[in-house]
């Protein structure tokens, strides 16, 4: 340990030397890398750190509903029992936020159409590129399931967040006729179900990323 520490420390001294390149998912070593092979391997790393983002920044989503909804989704994720909190004080405040997550998850599947676009279009070209190499063909065509995949999970999952978004609002927004807190109660009801279910999904999705061979 010492002699790795003076060595470390000498490096310092005379000029550490260069990082080396970074490596890609799937790749050992970037010797002699056949062009082909190493354009799939960057394609998906991108995906990874696309879907892995994708799925950090939706988990923040529901946090924000689950906050606005008075829950955790961190507690009692198998039995969402919880008494519904009041939510009738500061109901401006609330509907101003809740309007902010609706924009934002549209924005998200406008993100998740554009992905689509990209990864469409990408693998059209390395089909035909490759149809001759049935190795690096069934490579692209499984990174291409695996997005079609990872989208269609997003996306029901964004479309029912936007869901139970809308319907938080359109509760209180009617909070105070007659059968409004009725119906306030009924929709945070539905909304901590969908927290605690999507949360479960989210960490399927992601373990589902992370452990996809490249």
């Amino acid at each position: 340990q010492r002699l790795v520490a003076a060595f470390a420390g000498a490096s310092l001294c005379h000029g550490a030397l260069p990082p080396p390149p970074p490596l890609l998912r799937g790749v050992r070593s970037h010797k002699r890398i056949d062009p082909a092979f190493e354009a799939y391997f960057k394609a998906s790393n991108e995906d990874f750190d696309f879907w892995s983002e994708e799925w950090t920044q939706t988990k923040k989503q529901l946090i924000q509903l689950a906050v606005s909804d008075g829950l955790s989704p961190h507690k009692n994720k198998d039995a969402p029992t919880a008494a519904p909190a009041d939510l009738t004080t500061n109901v401006t405040q609330r509907l101003a936020m809740l309007e902010s997550f609706s924009a934002a998850s549209k924005s998200r599947q406008a993100g998740l159409a554009a992905q689509e676009d990209k990864s469409r279009k990408r693998y059209a070209v390395q089909a035909a590129a490759t149809k001759k190499r049935a190795s690096l063909l069934h490579k692209w065509q499984d990174a291409r399931q695996r997005q079609q995949a990872q989208l269609d999970a997003a996306t029901k999952l964004q479309t029912r967040y936007l869901e139970n978004s809308e319907r938080l609002i359109t509760a209180l927004k009617q909070v105070h006729s007659p059968k409004g807190k009725k119906e306030l109660l009924e929709a945070q009801q539905f909304v901590q179900q969908f927290v605690h279910e999507a949360w479960a999904q989210v960490e399927k999705e992601k373990d589902d990323l992370e452990n996809a061979t490249p």
